[in-house]
Formats: C-alpha cells, sequence, structure tokens
C-alpha cells in the first residue's frame, strides 16, 4: 500500500511496504535458486539471512584470520632477516632482542590492519553504513596526527635509521652539536654518551647532521 500526501502543496512523498525479496540481500543467487526451488519468500529469506549470511562472516573471519597468522610470520622474517646484520655488528646485547622486538611489533601492526578491513567488511556484509563512522575516524586521525606530527616524525626517521643502519649501538657519531658514543637506539630517540659521561637523548627526527667517526 502506498500513502501520498499532496495536501497544502506539500511535496510529492511515498512510503511503500518493501518486498520482501529486496531485504536483507535477497535477490542474490541462493535466494533465486532457492525460489526457483519453490521455496516461499519468507523461507527463503530466513534462509538467506540466518544461514548463508552467518556462513560468508565465518568465511571472511577465516579468511582474515588466515592471512594475518601467515602475514604475521612473513613480515617477522622479513624484518629479522632485514635488520639482523646490523644487530651482529652491534656490540650492545640488547642489539638482538630489539630486531626481536621490533619484529614482533611490526607482525602485531599487520594483525591490526588485517583486523581492521575484516571487521568493515563484516559491518557491509550485515548492512550497516560505514560512510558516517569513516568520517569521524578521518577527522579524528587527522586531529590526532596534527598533534602527534613530531612523534610520527622521530618514529619515522628512528625506522629509516635502523632499515639504513646508518649506525648502530656502540659506534661513535658526531650528530647535530656534540660527538659521543650510541648506547641505546630505539624508533624514536638515539642516547649518546659524550665525553664528560653526560647522556643525552636525541630524539631520532631532531637528528640533522651525523657522521660516523
Amino acid at each position: 500500500m502506498t500513502l501520498t500526501p499532496r495536501a497544502l502543496g506539500a511535496p510529492h512523498l511515498s512510503w511503500a511496504i518493501p518486498d520482501p525479496a529486496s531485504i536483507g540481500g535477497n535477490g542474490g543467487w541462493f535466494y533465486d535458486l532457492l525460489r526457483k526451488a519453490g521455496v516461499s519468500r519468507s523461507l527463503a529469506h530466513n534462509l538467506v539471512e540466518f544461514v548463508l549470511r552467518p556462513l560468508e562472516i565465518v568465511l571472511v573471519l577465516a579468511v582474515a584470520w588466515l592471512v594475518a597468522r601467515i602475514g604475521a610470520r612473513v613480515v617477522r622474517r622479513v624484518v629479522i632477516k632485514v635488520w639482523s646484520p646490523a644487530a651482529n655488528r652491534s656490540s650492545s646485547s640488547r642489539a638482538a632482542s630489539r630486531v626481536t622486538t621490533s619484529a614482533a611489533v611490526m607482525a602485531n601492526a599487520w594483525r591490526f590492519v588485517v583486523a581492521v578491513f575484516a571487521v568493515a567488511i563484516v559491518l557491509g556484509m550485515l548492512g550497516i553504513n560505514l560512510t558516517p563512522l569513516l568520517a569521524s575516524a578521518t577527522i579524528i586521525g587527522a586531529t590526532i596526527g596534527f598533534g602527534a606530527q613530531t612523534l610520527i616524525r622521530d618514529y619515522m626517521s628512528g625506522f629509516l635509521l635502523t632499515v639504513e643502519d646508518q649506525f648502530a649501538i656502540g659506534d661513535t657519531i658526531s650528530v647535530n652539536t656534540f660527538t659521543g658514543t650510541v648506547e641505546d637506539l630505539s624508533l624514536r630517540v638515539t642516547l649518546v654518551r659524550i665525553a664528560d659521561g653526560s647522556l643525552i637523548y636525541v630524539p631520532n627526527g631532531d637528528i640533522d647532521r651525523k657522521s660516523v667517526v
């Protein structure tokens, strides 16, 4: 039944009871197959929503789990293979553990990305509109990124320092305006011991000029 209010020059509006064949993704191949087999619309709709839909969600989650697991192993092996030479040249006993920790962090980041995509796919399959969520996430992400741009710069610089093996723990370097020995190196900060015994924390993003002595 369709109601059409036209009083007082109001614009044409219509409300219609939706056809069951258009609800919950009906009209797909499984629904059409059931209808051709003589199954009623309501039963076909229920089978699609309560049998096929959960199976599709389980399949997506299973594939996401598999991709996350295999991808994490690959990421871990690649990071260890790339960073191990620098760790082997370092005299610090913590260099090897740093490589292992970095590999674990990268693997967890991969799992997180896969989980986000899997959740987005499942929500889309459930008919949830992701546009408002994405818009909010974009605004929040831009605000956080603007406020933490210095921190992000430090981490990116530390990542490049480690990957490119520009210097390692135990090296004597001249950085900015002082010279000292690298005692620790993380993704965010480099610890340098100078001649008078002072330990200086240098954010990796603030390292403008450096040379290995």
